[in-house]
């Protein structure tokens, strides 16, 4: 599992932006913007050493090691994601909500930001309402002065678009009532509203759709150039 997600990682650093076309989910995920290449990360379970060496290695700062249990996604904070999504398994909003491919969840994106195009009406109600409260969280927070206002502003551009894109790997996890465990799960995806990981990309919500990559029959890689580097053919690993 780490080699596949250290081989995955290592396409989205070599590509300018990752496709996926599927029966119903296509769209592009951009990794380049003015002066700055997004960063894959992984989530692993790597506890041998105390020291972040990747970090360590980029840096020359030693920071503490941590581990997500359970590991199982290469991921990344996109520069921006352009086309339609379906999300067909889970959403993680104030607790996890269960999506289906009969009625899934439709986002559409661009440079802009995203629009939920459809879903179950009780988990549009939901997904609206806890994102008012985290509005109203950050004007507080604002009114206050209990933030520097240039982070209240960054919040503020950000609190529409998405966060994160990530491939899953691993084939041990099950669908359960813990998104930390969907979201890992093998031969499906998970695409975040809300906050990145990256510093400039921070916002008051993160909300994670999961989509089944096998049952979309998806295909997944990255472009360079004229340069392709496979990662899923009709939903099943190349890599």
């Amino acid at each position: 599992m780490q080699k596949r997600n250290k081989a995955i990682a290592d396409v989205m650093k070599k590509a300018d932006e990752i496709i996926v076309n599927s029966e119903k989910s296509n769209f592009e995920v951009f990794l380049k913007g003015k002066n700055i290449k997004r960063e894959a990360k992984l989530s692993g379970t790597e506890t041998r050493s105390k020291i972040n060496k990747a970090y360590y290695k980029k840096t020359g700062i030693k920071v503490g090691n941590m581990a997500n249990i359970p590991g199982g996604e290469a991921f990344l904070t996109p520069e921006y994601i352009k086309g339609t999504f379906y999300g067909d398994v889970v959403i993680s909003i104030d607790q996890s909500y269960m999506l289906s491919e009969k009625e899934p969840l439709v986002v559409k994106a661009d440079e802009k930001g995203y629009k939920i195009v459809s879903g179950p009406k009780k988990i549009i109600k939901k997904l609206n309402q806890e994102k008012r409260n985290a509005w109203k969280a950050l004007l507080e927070k604002e009114k206050h002065k209990s933030l520097p206002q240039t982070l209240i502003n960054l919040k503020k551009k950000n609190f529409n678009k998405l966060g994160e894109f990530a491939i899953n790997t691993n084939p041990e996890a099950e669908l359960c009532d813990y998104l930390i465990v969907n979201e890992k799960i093998a031969n499906m995806i998970h695409i975040a509203l809300g906050s990145g990981f990256d510093p400039d990309r921070t916002t008051e919500y993160h909300y994670d759709i999961v989509i089944n990559a096998k049952k979309q029959k998806m295909d997944i890689y990255g472009v360079k150039g004229k340069q392709e580097f496979w990662i899923l053919k009709k939903g099943k690993f190349v890599i």
